[in-house]
C-alpha cells in the first residue's frame, strides 16, 4: 500500500537519495495532489494515461542534464 508520494517522502529523508529526479504517474490529478507534488519537489507529475513519447522525452532530458 505504498504510493508515489510516500516513496518520494522516503527519498527525501536520505540526503544521498534526495536529489534523484522523480516522475510520478497517477490516475488522480487535482489541485491537492499537484500542491503535494510541488511541496515534495517532484519533477514531473503525469496523469494516466500519458504519452509514452512524452515520458521518454522527459527521461532523456533528465539524463542529458545529468551528463552536463
Amino acid at each position: 500500500g505504498v504510493n508515489g508520494f510516500a516513496i518520494k517522502e522516503g527519498l527525501l529523508t536520505d540526503s544521498s537519495l534526495s536529489s534523484i529526479p522523480f516522475i510520478l504517474t497517477s490516475h488522480k490529478k487535482n489541485d491537492d495532489y499537484i500542491n503535494r507534488a510541488i511541496s515534495l519537489n517532484i519533477n514531473y507529475y503525469f496523469r494516466k494515461p500519458y504519452s509514452v513519447l512524452e515520458l521518454t522525452g522527459i527521461i532523456e532530458n533528465i539524463l542529458s542534464r545529468k551528463q552536463e
